[in-house]
């Protein structure tokens, strides 16, 4: 289920058909994208085994709520957008909302690439720190594994990983949501 309204995945018609669909070897796992309370409420309806969400350095608020809580429940975790819409790309700001708002919090942050290159820093970061086993990376062509900025090939040191928590939690807190 992609972005469906926490009020439709509150139905227990829905979330039965989806447990039944997977119990009768139709769907192997039900799984749902999204964002905020109806991320939350997803994880906890024991009704997925995979969810969706945003990670990336300018998509950090998932990691402490969603993204624990699904790892603490084994449920699977896909990275949705680990290079978070590419900002570094843009020396204004881009007239798409959602590409707008990841340019304005790379520039909040105001980084530090550490000698990695922009699209490399991004994918290790989503691929470490947040421990999920996959990622979606926004390339309208497929490339292999490996070949989208070096996620996972390569480390990025614990305390590159510290800082941008940091910095995140010091200069903004923890009020940047996913974005769907």
């Amino acid at each position: 289920m992609h972005s469906c309204p926490l009020d439709v995945l509150e139905r227990s018609d829905v979330s039965e058909a989806l447990v039944r669909c997977v119990e009768s070897g139709k769907v192997r796992v039900a799984a749902y994208s999204g964002e905020g309370d109806a991320l939350l409420w997803a994880i906890r309806s024991g009704a997925f085994g995979s969810v969706q969400c945003s990670v990336s350095v300018v998509d950090q608020g998932p990691l402490e709520s969603a993204v624990a809580d699904a790892c603490s429940r084994k449920i699977g975790v896909l990275a949705k957008r680990p290079l978070g819409n590419a900002p570094w790309r843009f020396d204004a700001r881009p007239p798409e909302p959602d590409v707008a708002e990841a340019w304005h919090r790379f520039k909040a942050l105001r980084l530090d690439p550490a000698g990695l290159d922009w699209p490399t820093l991004f994918a290790r970061f989503a691929a470490f720190r947040a421990r999920r086993l996959g990622d979606l990376d926004g390339h309208k062509k497929f490339r292999a594994p490996g070949r989208n900025g070096g996620g996972r090939r390569g480390r990025i040191a614990r305390l590159i990983l510290g800082r941008l928590t940091m910095l995140r939690l010091c200069r903004e807190g923890a009020r940047w949501p996913g974005r769907i």
